[in-house]
Formats: C-alpha cells, structure tokens, sequence
C-alpha cells in the first residue's frame, strides 16, 4: 500500500478548514425565565427546539444564551448577540432590531414562531370585571417587566406595576394582596394553578384572555446587514416548522396545539 502524498494531505485538511471556517453561526439570547410551553431550563421549550430545528435544517451553528428578558433585548439592540428568540413586536424596537416583514412594520404575521396569549388572574374575593374591551378592577395590576400587555392596559386608565421579573412572583404578591390582579400567560398561568393546590384555593382566572399576541426570532441590525441572506432563510424555516405537522407531532407533548 503506497503511503499518501503530504501535499494531497495538507490539500484535504485545508479544505477541511475552510468548509468548517464557511459555517454559519448564530448567537440567539432568550429570556431565562420560564413560560411554559416556550422557554424552559431543565429541558427544550418549543421556541427553544424551533430554533434548533431551523439551525440544523440551515446548517447553522446556534447558540442559544439565556439572559434576563430586558438584558436580552438590549444585547440585541446593542448588536452584542446576533438576534433573540420569542420576542414582541413593539414598533419602538424597529429602530434597533430587525423583525421579518417590512423595516417600517409590522412584522409579519406568517413568519412568527408562535401566537400566545394572556389571561387576568385574580384572588377570588376580589372583583374583577373584563368584556374583551373593557376593565374594571380595584387596585393596581401587575405585568411582568417587559410583557406586551402594559402599554394595553395603561391605554385603558390603569395603574400597572411592572416591577416582577417572573410570574412566580406575580403569584405570591396576588397571595399576600399587594395587587389586585396579575397579567400572565394564559398556558403558564393555568399549568400553576393546575399543579399548586394553595393557589388553586384562592387564585383564579378570568375565561376570557387579555390579549393574544405574536413571538418572532429578531436580529441585530448589524447581524441582519452582515448576514442577509441567514437571517431571510432562518424566518423562511421557522414558517415552515410552525405549519408542519411533523414538527406540531414533535412538540405535541409541550403544546396541544401550535399556532
């Protein structure tokens, strides 16, 4: 058996090299708290395996970084991350952050990775009084910081606090009566009230959602000028997963329905 030539050996690990170096990569944050069925630390949330799924189907290197919500969407902004996964629109955010859809907005709908929506939780010796279009209830309400549903709310005349980091502490400070009443994710909210016999005593959900909104993949402007073509098949991908039935079959342990 004749030995390999050097030459044809260093000929194939430079190859090598350049088809590694040619890989694109992505450094997508999240938010590192918890809403259940999309983001989850102990295992994949269903935005968390889209991402993943969209990365492997691209060839694309992820990388997926949790971050507290509002340090995430900074590292965006700031152009510190390439993008974040399971984000808002807020018309605000289209000078620094780049949606699918137009640059002057909105987003677009068909590219989203998920509906989701809110629901209003209260004691249940409070009253609270919701028809879908307008609110009466005693006292302040409290929104996780950053959620979509304050500027709703303050458009209606009501106070909010947005000082809490996660719904868990929603839930305790509706226990101890320091607000009135809780926005919080329709799926989230009921799995804890579902599994924790104290709040299910005193806690409640209103029937009729709050809001329902969509969650898209964002980038960097400056990911999104140097990476074009990426960021355009990476939406294209998501798409696709959302309306495929086998990536519904996939995650139908997590959600029921995928929308």
């Amino acid at each position: 058996m004749h030995p390999i030539p050097r030459y044809f050996v260093l000929a194939g690990l430079s190859l090598f090299a350049l088809t590694a170096a040619a890989q694109e990569s992505l450094r997508l944050c999240h938010n590192q708290d918890e809403s259940f069925p999309w983001l989850l630390k102990r295992t994949p949330g269903v935005s968390q395996i889209m991402a993943t799924e969209a990365a492997k189907a691209l060839k694309i290197k992820l990388v997926l970084l949790p971050m507290p919500g509002a340090g995430c969407v900074e590292a965006v902004q700031q152009g510190r991350v390439d993008g974040a996964i399971s984000i808002a629109f807020l018309p605000e955010r289209l000078t620094s952050m780049v949606y699918p859809g137009p640059a002057s907005g909105p987003a677009d709908v068909q590219q989203r990775m998920y509906n989701n929506s809110v629901s209003l939780f209260h004691r249940k010796q409070d009253k609270l009084l919701w028809d879908g279009k307008k609110l009466q209830v005693s006292g302040v309400v409290g929104v996780r910081r950053g959620n979509f549903a304050a500027q709703s709310l303050q458009a209606m005349g009501i106070k909010v606090d947005s000082t809490s980091t996660s719904y868990v502490d929603l839930f305790k400070r509706l226990e101890r009566g320091e607000i009135a009443a809780a926005v919080i994710e329709t799926i989230d909210g009921s799995e804890m009230l579902r599994h924790t016999i104290s709040l299910r005593s005193l806690i409640e959900m209103h029937p009729q959602p709050f809001e329902r909104e969509a969650f898209y993949t964002v980038f960097s402007k400056v990911c999104a000028s140097r990476k074009p073509q990426v960021v355009k098949d990476f939406w294209k991908q998501i798409q696709q997963l959302r309306t495929s039935p086998e990536f519904a079959g996939k995650v139908q342990y997590l959600v029921r329905n995928l929308d």
